[in-house]
């Protein structure tokens, strides 16, 4: 059986894997994004493995029922090779083979037999869920001995994800070695994070702009969940309660399903997802009757085998489901795929977007239609592929302190802030940072000072109470809070018409430009007047823009006049291009790599030299930029903070006219 060839993103991530392999036994991570086809990679990686250690297992673990056959499958079938399954949800526990793919709960209930076999390396799909279980994996084969040595200690970890980031914690890995220079994360971007480096990145934006992935529409909705007032517990998820009363037996409910039935008049299949399973049994009894089913953590394994083949079949249109289709799923002919809750994380809502994302034929673009305030909480707007990742430090010792509520005096326990910045600092009995030399001791207990008081620390904000015609407005001060609390938490406040009242009065708020009505950080509209809340910052980025300039963080299209070229060999012999674009806004410069390689192609291919010629001799045709003269018409770029408060540029299209490539 012939093989399957992979894409050429896919043999540099295989190759970038088992070059760092050959040289470290530290663990790796490649980012590709969903519908890139980790599968092959897995396989390829998995035949690599096997091939080196022959007398060693490969073990390959995913998190997912659907992803073990899937991964067992492309192996198998497409690859023609041995292998076996170890998943007891699969019905299948099997360790014959030297290749086997399993279940993190299958394979920690059995780890000291397989680590017993000699392992050669761990492959871990969906690798962003590191969870306590795969690190006792880890831990258990890494650690195995047996008369009294170590018998797996030269065991490779490869992980592979399209979200290679979690909540709270950040990024994964510890550095970026996709870069010109090797980016290492600190704690604000990385907590602990158990990959050592990011070896390869391909992004879905980048796989759409290559024609690999559906490319994505969102849609706006007429109406929305306020999802304003949902807060994360100590375990960063939304509160049950809340999330309850937003999303369950909303008014909103029955309007938002019916656009969806209206949108979805000429799509082939929709994926909705609920917020809970009472949610998503009320839409599915909203929708057109007869063409929808509901898929939970409470179905039945058969049932839902048996929904999840009826809907591939295209026997029904409507797939809602609650919280288990959102990774390991896929089906093509997917072309709406519709939000109806809210995402405690960017991963989240990424995976969900991807379900989206495969190409089919008869499927020109997959709309994407946000119902819960996910776009504006994860900061997506600019770039629905790349959120900003922010990472908070693990609380260390004495993290929670005493608040007074300086509206209703009640007392709460809140947790502390711990970033360096805020280091030593004390705070006051309202739980805001005093400037460090002005703060002095008011109460004692055993000889320590356990209440202070003094001068305030402050930082400036835009004040939109000043806001002039033009978008110009002034600044405020005010106070830092020693803590993360948004608001108040006293449930009852005080009484009104015998009905207790919860205190309104907020640590962080968002101030309406209209009525200057405090809101929380996170609102989307006014609860006063109902206007849409745009955060002032994104006035003044209106503004620059007007006047050309572009914000960090911004990304924009602009035309380009011409563009001088220059090869470039860094430090570890890796080639690239150096492009001075000149723009209707001034000189851009870019670098553009092999991790770019669609890039360079379109430029190649605008100068006379055809894709072939490309593949055949990638890193020779860098010396021949040099000589290219035709620019794009215009590009679209990204501009972010790079190493050393330096302004960097990544360029995410390039545009020719016909006439410059004809």
């Amino acid at each position: 059986m012939k093989k399957m060839k992979p894409r050429p993103y896919q043999q540099d991530a295989i190759d970038a894997v088992i070059m760092h392999v050959k040289k470290r036994l530290s663990p790796c991570l490649i980012e590709c994004a969903t519908g890139s086809g980790k599968s092959l990679i897995v396989a390829e990686l998995a035949e690599f493995f096997s091939k080196v250690a022959p007398t060693k297992r490969v073990l390959c673990i995913a998190p997912s029922k659907e992803l073990v056959e899937q991964n067992f499958e492309r192996y198998t079938v497409d690859y023609g090779n041995p292998a076996s399954i170890y998943c007891a949800s699969a019905g299948k526990k099997c360790l014959r083979s030297q290749v086997i793919f399993a279940s993190p709960q299958s394979a920690l209930k059995s780890i000291d037999k397989i680590a017993h076999m000699g392992i050669s390396a761990i492959i871990i799909d969906e690798a962003h869920g590191i969870t306590p279980s795969l690190l006792k994996i880890i831990d258990g084969v890494l650690n195995y001995e047996i008369a009294g040595r170590k018998a797996n200690e030269k065991c490779r970890i490869v992980g592979m994800t399209a979200t290679p980031y979690r909540m709270n914690t950040g990024y994964i890995y510890a550095i970026d070695a996709t870069e010109e220079e090797e980016i290492h994360h600190d704690e604000t971007k990385a907590v602990d994070p158990f990959f050592s480096k990011l070896l390869y990145r391909i992004t879905a934006g980048e796989l759409v702009e290559e024609g690999f992935l559906t490319k994505p529409e969102i849609g706006d909705s007429e109406d929305n969940y306020d999802t304003s007032g949902l807060e994360l517990n100590r375990m960063g998820k939304f509160d049950d309660k809340q999330v309850a009363e937003v999303f369950q037996k909303s008014t909103k409910t029955e309007k938002i399903v019916n656009e969806i039935a209206q949108r979805s008049q000429d799509k082939m299949g929709v994926m909705i997802f609920a917020s809970t399973i009472s949610h998503a049994e009320e839409i599915a009894g909203l929708l057109p009757q007869g063409q929808s089913e509901v898929v939970t953590g409470k179905t039945k394994r058969k049932d839902r085998e048996a929904i999840i083949n009826n809907f591939k079949a295209k026997q029904f249109k409507f797939l809602v489901n609650v919280s288990v289709l959102t990774t390991g799923f896929d089906c093509s002919h997917v072309d709406l795929v519709a939000v109806l809750r809210a995402t405690e994380s960017a991963m989240l809502f990424q995976q969900i977007i991807g379900r989206g994302l495969r190409l089919d034929e008869n499927k020109p673009f997959v709309s994407i239609l946000d119902y819960a305030e996910n776009i504006e909480r994860h900061e997506l707007q600019e770039d629905i592929f790349t959120p900003q990742i922010k990472a908070k430090p693990k609380p260390g010792e004495g993290v929670e302190i005493e608040v007074t509520c300086p509206a209703c005096g009640a007392h709460s326990v809140k947790k502390k802030r711990n970033e360096m910045t805020y280091a030593g600092l004390a705070h006051d009995a309202f739980g805001n940072f005093l400037i460090s030399g002005t703060e002095k001791a008011i109460a004692w207990e055993d000889g320590e000072p356990v209440l202070w008081e003094g001068e305030t620390l402050t930082m400036q904000v835009l004040d939109p109470t000043t806001m002039d015609e033009f978008g110009d407005c002034g600044f405020k001060e005010i106070p830092v809070p020693a803590h993360y609390s948004r608001r108040c938490s006293n449930p009852e406040a005080y009484v009104l018409s015998g009905k207790p009242i919860r205190c309104e009065h907020r640590y962080s708020a968002k101030v309406c430009p209209d009525c200057h009505a405090d809101n929380d950080i996170a609102a989307r509209h006014c609860v006063e007047c109902k206007v849409r809340l745009v955060d002032p910052n994104e006035k003044l980025t209106e503004k620059a823009g007007q006047a050309g300039i572009i914000a960090m963080g911004e990304t924009r299209t602009v035309h380009c006049l011409s563009a001088k070229y220059e090869p470039y060999v860094g430090g570890g012999g890796k080639h690239s291009i150096k492009a001075t674009y000149n723009t209707e806004i001034g000189a851009i410069v870019a670098w553009h790599t092999s991790r770019q390689h669609w890039i360079f192609n379109r430029l190649a291919e605008a100068n006379g030299i055809v894709r072939s010629q490309i593949d055949d001799a990638i890193d020779a045709q860098y010396s021949q930029c040099a000589f290219w003269t035709v620019a794009p018409h215009q590009i679209k770029v990204k501009k972010s903070e790079g190493q050393n408060g330096y302004a960097k540029f990544e360029v995410k299209q390039v545009e020719f006219l016909e006439e410059q490539v004809g």
